[in-house]
């Protein structure tokens, strides 16, 4: 599963979310990606969110990723972000029939931490 967000911000705060205190690199890279056809990213249903989605490590979220995985139904998935639900990250199955061609590395640029960042993330 390829863990994308709809917006670098998002990005960047999910990377500094997941590191562990003071392993943040001094630089990171931002890949802007292009989908050949959208309508293969599925928005999951607030319905089909599970009552305790937002636990750290939740084993349930975990194996429902798994499931889209093995099943090959999407190319993508739009699922909310724990961090800030009201903004999507998208999960790529690059097990999905003819993923090389659907999805495009369309940039990548440097993205040096602000010194800030790595404060809060330490508190």
């Amino acid at each position: 599963m390829l863990y994308t967000s709809e917006n670098s911000s998002l990005a960047l705060l999910e990377i500094a979310m997941n590191y562990d205190s003071g392993n943040i690199p001094p630089e990171l890279f931002l890949m802007e990606m292009e989908i050949e056809d959208d309508s293969l990213i599925f928005t999951l249903p607030e319905d089909q969110y599970s009552d305790q989605w937002l636990k750290l490590s939740l084993l349930e979220n975990q194996v429902q990723g798994d499931g889209w995985m093995a099943e090959r139904k999407w190319l993508g998935i739009r699922v909310k972000s724990a961090i800030n639900i009201r903004e999507y990250n998208i999960l790529l199955n690059p097990l999905y029939s003819g993923y090389q061609n659907l999805v495009r590395l369309k940039s990548v640029a440097a993205l040096p931490v602000d010194e800030r960042l790595i404060k809060l993330v330490n508190k």
